[in-house]
């Protein structure tokens, strides 16, 4: 015996009306035996992950992007990982993004570490609004690493012709010399970004 369903209830793909028994909600306009696709609205779609395959040394003192150049996953081929190292939001996909990004900096001598910050930059821009920026300071106390997290939202354009951008930038001072990215800690990847568009956003 066929249960009642609510059309709601229904979104993972094509189903079979025949299968659904009495509609209690929603409107179907044709022909019973027909399939009807329910949009997937569930998931944060498009959604990415990139990583450093390998460390990259920095210039001390010098605002540096980093080249996340290896994809975990990238749901829309949304993630430039050759030439630009950004994510470009998808045509029609705009809205409210959550960001999100782990860097570890090291100095090559011990306890050489005076200041580390990273930024996410939207469009390339350095003005408050298009910027969220995480700072390490070890007053007294430097060490020779650190980590950053950093998590932010940002409302993306999809717009064709129009399509926002992110990308993430370091600012490391090394007392003794020039700074890098490792990316790798013991057996964890330590350099990495993502992101996943909202639901409902």
């Amino acid at each position: 015996m066929s249960r009642a369903r609510d059309i709601s209830d229904i979104h993972d793909g094509s189903t079979d009306i025949t299968t659904l028994g009495t509609v209690t909600t929603g409107t179907f306009n044709g022909t019973v035996g027909d399939s009807v696709t329910f949009p997937d609205v569930s998931k944060n779609l498009p959604a990415f992950e990139v990583y450093k395959s390998a460390n990259q040394g920095l210039t001390n003192l010098a605002t540096t992007k980093v080249s996340f150049d290896t994809i975990s996953f990238d749901t829309n081929n949304a993630y430039d990982e050759t030439t630009n190292y950004r994510f470009i939001t998808p045509t029609g996909h705009g809205g409210k993004y959550f960001f999100y990004s782990v860097i570890n900096a090291t100095t090559l001598a011990v306890s050489q570490l005076g200041y580390f910050d990273m930024r996410f930059r939207k469009n390339g821009s350095i003005s408050t609004n298009d910027n969220r920026v995480a700072y390490h300071y070890p007053d007294n106390n430097p060490g020779a690493q650190a980590t950053i997290t950093l998590n932010a939202i940002f409302n993306m354009s999809g717009t064709s012709g129009s399509e926002d951008y992110i990308e993430v930038y370091v600012n490391v001072y090394d007392y003794s010399g020039n700074p890098q990215l490792d990316a790798v800690i013991g057996s964890g990847q330590a350099v990495y970004f993502g992101g996943y568009k909202l639901i409902g956003g």
